[in-house]
């Protein structure tokens, strides 16, 4: 499966994998998860794609996706992994605020937890 969309601490972080040749429809399919979930709560996504091989040429035309990045609801975005130079442009270009380049799962994670009071009630102050 070329995207997976699932909580990974309900209702406060989504994690969006990605692996593989991406199509269109991959991606409008996950955004439409994420879109579903914003409906109900604010909520931040790690966004995976450090399994990507091709992501769509059009992928930044897709509507789903404009209204997640755009989307009032919308917490933090964190991409993970080494990201292709033109798509990092792009994703600075477009999302402007609240997101993220990082280069494991587990900081993007940690950084989450610690901005929405962990999973144990604490947050980091500073």
């Amino acid at each position: 499966m070329p995207a997976n969309v699932y909580w990974l601490d309900e209702p406060d972080i989504m994690i969006a994998d990605y692996t593989g040749d991406l199509t269109r429809e991959d991606v409008e399919g996950a955004m439409e998860k994420c879109l579903a979930a914003l409906e109900n709560t604010n909520c931040s996504f790690v966004v995976d794609t450090t399994q990507v091989q091709t992501l769509p040429k059009d992928i930044f035309r897709i509507g789903p996706l404009l209204s997640l990045v755009n989307h009032p609801q919308r917490g933090w975005l964190i991409f993970v992994g080494q990201q292709n130079v033109m798509l990092k442009f792009a994703v600075q270009v477009i999302v402007r605020h609240k997101f993220r380049f990082m280069e494991s799962r587990d900081e993007a994670v940690a950084l989450l937890r610690s901005m929405s009071g962990g999973q144990d009630g604490s947050a980091e102050t500073g």
